[in-house]
């Protein structure tokens, strides 16, 4: 009974692998159909077409198969001892991550592969002292890997290595030094690397080193110099505003108040290169230039905001400008602001009411008579300190209180 339920346990994981045996069949050419074309189900052993997840070899001296569908190689992908595996124009050969191209030198022949189409490598390819011409693209996506193992890589037409994408160029004790020929284009933006008894011969081609691609070279390379592109600084800058002052020399906050009709701004900017100018706006106006301070006088009563964004040195503008808002009151408002506050304290405001009522208007005789009232408040104001007020409320009080005389002119 105990060795029926471990079958019966056992049953599904059983079960399993023998799917995955299936799946993973082993297809070799053998060019029984037309001996040329990989769609031709007769060139195959099974007399079916490889599968994604199949170990395919190719291999057998005088042989050439021609790749004249897209294919997709979960599994292995074996070219060896064979004239040409030839990815046809128009064809794409597809390597899935797990997924293995290997192209490997046999007793007799060299086993190489010829792409006239597009190899897209998302897996490893492993040239073993083989020929991997390339004629077509081959696109080394990232993390994906080409090994050049005592090889030799011939580009013809496109070779683009990707970021995240590694290609090894190294030496073999069975086959040699490796060597990548370009005669078309290299396009680095990953990592190349070149071992000591190794070569990248450029003499007629192009190779372009993106922004972040890297080349360990401790071999040769020869020819035609590396073309470095620079990186471009595409982070913006970041603005703030350090302080407000207005034109009584009071430091205003964000949001505040003021009876000034002049302000100074003081800013600066970050970057990760270097800020080389600034742009400021005020109420809605188009940015225009503008050095680390920017002055404003003549304003008038009521809202206002200030805006101001960094420039870095290479033309990126800050995207969020620093914002500053402020509020110019009147005599008559700042007045009835006092009155609020006063009353919060505690304290009677009746004289500050006419006050209020005579700076309203622009009689200059009524706003000299409110001089002698906002005198007397204050002085009513430091007879309550310690009884009704404390010196802090007082201070704030008569702070107001003598700012509004000084926008009137007492």
């Amino acid at each position: 009974m105990k060795k029926i339920l471990l079958i019966l346990a056992l049953l599904p994981f059983l079960l399993f692998l023998s799917s995955q045996k299936a799946d993973a069949a082993t297809v070799s050419w053998d060019g029984g159909g037309d001996g040329l074309h990989w769609s031709d189900p007769l060139n195959w052993s099974t007399d079916t077409l490889p599968a994604s997840t199949d170990d395919i070899i190719i291999s057998g001296y005088g042989t050439e198969a021609h790749l004249d569908i897209d294919f997709t190689v979960a599994g292995t992908l074996t070219s060896a001892d064979n004239d040409d595996f030839v990815v046809d124009s128009g064809k794409t050969l597809t390597i899935n991550a797990g997924g293995t191209l290997s192209i490997n030198r046999g007793p007799s022949g060299v086993g190489s592969i010829l792409v006239v189409g597009t190899v897209n490598n998302y897996g490893t390819v492993n040239d073993a002292g083989s020929e991997f011409r390339i004629g077509g693209v081959v696109n080394n996506n990232a993390g994906a890997v080409l090994n050049n193992i005592g090889g030799y890589i011939a580009v013809s037409g496109v070779l683009n290595n990707d970021a995240g994408g590694t290609i090894n160029n190294n030496f073999d004790s069975t086959h040699g030094f490796a060597e990548i020929e370009n005669l078309g284009e290299l396009n680095n933006g990953g990592t190349i690397n070149n071992d000591a008894r190794s070569v990248i011969s450029n003499e007629l081609g192009i190779i372009h080193n993106d922004c972040g691609g890297i080349i360990n070279n401790s071999g040769i390379i020869s020819g035609n110099p590396i073309d470095n592109a620079p990186c471009l600084d595409t982070i913006p800058p970041d603005t703030a505003v350090n302080s407000a002052i207005d034109g009584n020399s009071v430091p205003l906050v964000n949001g505040g108040t003021t009876l000034s009709n002049s302000i100074t701004f003081a800013f600066t900017g970050s970057d990760n290169v270097g800020v080389s100018g600034f742009q400021c706006s005020l109420d809605g106006t188009t940015f225009a230039s503008c050095s680390s301070t920017k002055s404003y006088s003549g304003l008038s009563v009521g809202s206002h905001a200030f805006q101001v964004r960094a420039v870095d040195t290479s033309g990126n503008t800050d995207p969020t400008p620093a914002i500053f808002n402020w509020t110019i009151l009147s005599p008559s408002q700042a007045t009835k602001n006092l009155i609020n506050l006063a009353n919060g304290f505690g304290v009677q405001t009746s004289s500050l009411g006419e006050v209020s009522k005579l700076l309203s208007d622009s009689n200059p005789a009524n706003d000299k008579a409110s001089c002698g009232k906002l005198g007397a408040f204050v002085s009513q104001v430091n007879l309550k300190v310690g009884k009704v007020l404390t010196k802090q409320q007082a201070d704030q009080l008569i702070h107001q209180a003598n700012t509004i005389k000084s926008s009137i002119g007492c």
